[in-house]
């Protein structure tokens, strides 16, 4: 659990720095809403965004993050 919390504030600072000085990381986040399966609905002043893929992978991402934290490995 310690190493768990510890990464997680690591991260919470890092992005909080990242945010805070403005870095812009155009190559890293790229390909957000940019996949195949991401809908985009453009209407005169109005859009519609639903990005089906971009959330599988942030998801896919994430579980194998906390997934290796998990004690029991089988």
């Amino acid at each position: 659990m310690l190493k768990f919390l510890l990464s997680f504030i690591f991260f919470l600072v890092v992005g909080g720095l990242l945010l805070h000085y403005k870095v812009d990381l155009p190559y890293l986040f790229a390909w957000i809403g940019k996949l195949p399966g991401d809908f985009i609905a453009k209407k005169d002043t109005t859009i519609f965004y639903f990005p089906i893929t971009s959330a599988a992978g942030v998801a896919i991402v994430i579980s194998t993050f906390f997934s290796s934290f998990k004690k029991n490995k089988n």
